[in-house]
């Protein structure tokens, strides 16, 4: 069943509230974490959705209205992942194939408006020069920034010590795609990964890393001609990776549409292994 018109909107109020609540704008972070980044097949596996500035993030629950699209896809296709508005486990699945399981969420959009300050702030942490520019070119640099947003949120979940298909595409509009095997990367080596749009390299967007280990790790590269960017990872873990992309709006009710991309996925061997 559809929610209201009313309901959604409520519930895109909230998201946007939760989402831009904090004067870091690093707080406008939002991914999914498996209880498990690497499992078996038949086992289940649980998923949580984060916000804020970094791992580990705040928790927050499946919002009514808040997903589009929750599916899961693997060597065998793709499927929907099962679960529940209102509950902290946002969904599960259970892998049925050997190898990576790709689980993309897609949200509603939602609006919001920051002031000229709180924009330009936003912008140029998320390395978005060309709306500042552009803003600076139209004359609306002192005017607040109206914005229509959505989430492209990937996490990839290893199964039976597998990792094919982890380089795969999910399809998502705007799309971090990782290029190197996870499992045997050595920390300090470069890291690559592919961000796309609509299917197609995205050059000059910034991609930020992120993880909670040793030390909080937060680490940024630009996209070349490639789409792609190139970072050493001191250590291994489940790394968040994240970027924005934002052009000017076709929807009356903001100025400019974001797309927001994020992947987790454990990369490094574990202690012991």
């Amino acid at each position: 069943m559809k929610p209201s018109l009313s309901g959604f909107k409520s519930a895109m109020m909230v998201l946007a509230l939760l989402v831009f609540s904090a004067s870091n704008a690093q707080a406008h972070e939002f991914w999914m974490i498996p209880h498990d980044a690497q499992s078996q097949t038949d086992a289940k596996v649980l998923f949580e959705l984060r916000i804020g500035s970094g791992l580990p993030g705040k928790q927050t629950v499946r919002i009514p209205g808040l997903i589009a699209d929750f599916t899961a896809s693997d060597s065998e296709g793709k499927y929907v992942v099962s679960g529940h508005d209102n509950s902290l486990v946002i969904g599960h699945i259970k892998p049925r194939v050997p190898g990576a399981t790709l689980v993309s969420l897609r949200t509603n959009p939602a609006q919001i408006t920051l002031s000229a300050t709180e924009f330009e702030e936003y912008l140029r942490e998320e390395g978005l020069e060309k709306v500042i520019r552009q803003r600076k070119e139209d004359g609306d640099s002192a005017q607040p920034g109206s914005e229509l947003y959505s989430r492209c949120a990937k996490t990839i979940v290893l199964v039976d010590g597998k990792s094919e298909g982890f380089d795969k595409a999910a399809g998502m509009p705007l799309e971090l795609i990782p290029l190197t095997e996870p499992l045997q990367y050595q920390p300090g080596e470069n890291y690559h990964l592919r961000l796309v749009r609509d299917g197609k390299p995205l050059v000059g967007a910034q991609v930020k890393a992120l993880l909670q280990g040793k030390k909080n790790w937060f680490l940024k590269a630009v996209t070349d001609a490639n789409g792609e960017v190139a970072i050493a990872l001191p250590e291994p873990g489940v790394w968040l990776f994240s970027s924005e992309d934002m052009v000017p709006s076709q929807s009356p009710d903001a100025e400019w549409e974001s797309l927001w991309a994020s992947v987790t996925m454990e990369i490094g061997k574990r202690s012991g292994q």
